[in-house]
């Protein structure tokens, strides 16, 4: 372990590293060390989802809720989870096994005043985006008063996290052991893109991927973010099941 010589005075400051903080530097040092990650970077035409969302985040407000990108961000995973149901695994180190899940329960980085917490949203696929919506500004709240149940950070599969809103572009995050995947999203910007033959401005939502390469090939992984991509740049395809 790395040690720094003891100092005393007004120019240095010594925190003790307890509760939740210790416990995610400890993941995260683990998976850092333990899991091969390979990372790929995509883009996606956010103009017809901000579109959407702008449209939507009326009707949200009505009930009560915000209405933020995450609620697509997570169910576009879901659903690409479900035609690429190798990224919805565990390395099982014990066993030498890998374990495939069933059930796409999402798990969402909420920034909190103790560190990041990760709440799962279960079954996301086949929730509706707006109670998507609804079920993580709740988990989020919780979250941040720290009245969350416990049960409600344990169960996921897969993770997102939408970095976005503190101003982040491209960015890589650690997976979340024992999971095989994490898909991190930045902040949308303008910028050139060529459509139909033509230069355009466009919103350009940044998008990462990191994967477990022991389960996660590189055909998969780009598979996965391809439907990803589609999906959100098609963000109607989300709205399917609520009529």
């Amino acid at each position: 372990p790395t040690t720094v010589a003891a100092q005393a005075g007004p120019d240095v400051e010594r925190i003790p590293l307890r509760g939740l903080r210790r416990r995610t530097a400890e993941t995260m040092t683990h998976a850092w060390r333990s899991i091969p990650h390979t990372v790929g970077f995509h883009e996606v035409d956010a103009a017809e989802l901000l579109s959407l969302r702008r449209r939507l985040k009326p009707r949200a407000e009505r009930a009560g809720f915000p209405l933020t990108l995450t609620p697509f961000l997570v169910k576009a995973s879901a659903l690409a989870l479900v035609d690429h149901p190798m990224v919805n695994t565990a390395f099982d180190e014990a066993a030498d096994e890998i374990v495939v899940h069933h059930r796409r329960n999402v798990g969402v980085a909420v920034n909190t005043d103790d560190g990041l917490i990760v709440p799962v949203v279960r079954d996301a696929e086949r929730k509706p985006l707006l109670a998507i919506a609804r079920e993580l500004a709740g988990l989020a709240s919780a979250a941040r008063d720290r009245s969350i149940d416990l049960a409600a950070l344990q169960g996921g599969t897969f993770t997102v996290t939408n970095h976005g809103p503190l101003g982040g572009h491209f960015g890589t995050s650690i997976i979340k052991p024992p999971e095989a995947a994490i898909i991190g999203f930045g902040m949308a910007r303008e910028g050139p893109v060529v459509l139909d033959g033509e230069i355009v401005v466009r919103p350009i939502l940044p998008v990462s991927f990191a994967s477990d390469h022991r389960i996660v090939d590189g055909d998969l992984s780009i598979g996965f973010c391809l439907t990803v991509k589609a999906l959100l740049e098609d963000p109607i395809s989300l709205l399917v099941e609520e009529g």
